[in-house]
């Protein structure tokens, strides 16, 4: 925890995964920790682009939409109402405009 460019931020090395043994809701955990600290935009990377042979190492893509019909819903169970609704809208989950400001940062020149 700390700050970058004036702005309070929280950043993980890591985390953690199904295949790895645990279950959906302790993987959202740490997620639900940090809404509960203040935090209200969630940046996640991944190895997604790795498959694409014009990319480079640390080349950066976005996930534009992913299909989630094979894990067991982090959502089921009591809502915790502190962290937000019951089903959040679904229908932007990757944020446009933060897309714009990844786009315009991280793309080569």
């Amino acid at each position: 925890m700390g700050t970058l460019a004036g702005r309070k931020v929280i950043i993980m090395q890591g985390r953690v995964h199904l295949y790895e043994g645990f279950t959906p809701r302790q993987i959202v955990n740490p997620i639900r920790l940090m809404r509960k600290l203040g935090a209200d935009k969630l940046l996640l990377t991944n190895a997604s682009g790795g498959i694409n042979e014009k990319f480079s190492p640390g080349d950066f893509m976005i996930i534009t939409d992913h299909i989630s019909d094979f894990v067991p819903s982090a959502l089921i169970g009591q809502n915790d109402d502190s962290l937000g609704i019951r089903f959040p809208d679904m229908s932007e989950v990757y944020s446009k405009r933060l897309s714009g400001i990844i786009k315009k940062c991280g793309c080569k020149k």
